[in-house]
């Protein structure tokens, strides 16, 4: 028998959320945040997704032979901690130059962000969790 070994990264952006885990379209179980699991596996390849809601990983394939141990490193997109911070800098600058200097601008890349959230629940749906070989 073959192991694969998942991992799910520490993040906060759904954070309190458990991910669901299909290998070759049969459901394996939920991951939490931060939470190792095994799932032994026949030798071969095998592909799995990683979904959230109506949020989806690609699917990764994978080959594993027998008695071989594959790990993989399941996360939400890589630039999301960015774009957080991002976000609340540039509110937090807008909201200071709107009361300092009566300086409205700083909405315009604001609502770029606001775009970028939008286009990974919307048409980057399939894009918003990651799955990487460790």
């Amino acid at each position: 028998m073959a192991t694969l070994h998942i991992k799910r990264k520490t993040k906060y952006n759904s954070g309190a959320r458990k991910f669901k885990l299909m290998l070759d379209g049969a459901h394996i179980g939920d991951i939490g945040n931060g939470v190792e699991k095994e799932v032994d596996l026949a030798a071969g390849q095998h592909t799995i997704v990683a979904k959230i809601d109506w949020c989806s990983s690609m699917p990764f394939t994978f080959t594993v032979s027998e008695n071989e141990t594959k790990e993989i490193i399941v996360s939400t997109y890589s630039f999301d901690t960015n774009l957080y911070l991002a976000l609340i800098v540039l509110l937090v600058a807008h909201l200071l130059c709107k009361a300092l200097f009566n300086f409205e601008y700083l909405l315009y890349p604001i609502g770029l962000l606001g775009l970028i959230f939008f286009y990974m629940i919307s048409f980057g749906r399939k894009r918003f969790l990651e799955i990487n070989e460790k």
